[in-house]
């Protein structure tokens, strides 16, 4: 069985020029996927030493993943 799933990733060139444009995209996908709270440091980020069960808590870590996931595959370069 295969997984026909893929990734969606807004692709950042590292040029200054695209900035502008690329960081608008990143913060509207960012909201559609609901992690724009993280990334705009709305919504707290508990620390990885603390233990919970706290389902609130739990997403939140979930989110934060997700985000700097995102983040990563969006870089072509070393320097971004």
């Amino acid at each position: 069985m295969t997984d026909d799933r893929k990734i969606s990733v807004i692709q950042f060139s590292g040029n200054e020029t695209d900035w502008h444009m690329w960081s608008r995209q990143f913060l509207a996908k960012a909201e559609l996927t609901g992690y724009k709270d993280v990334i705009d440091g709305t919504m707290t980020v508990p620390t990885s030493t603390k233990v919970t069960t706290d389902k609130a808590e739990l997403n939140t870590r979930k989110l934060n993943c997700m985000a700097f996931c995102e983040l990563m595959l969006s870089c072509q370069d070393a320097i971004s």
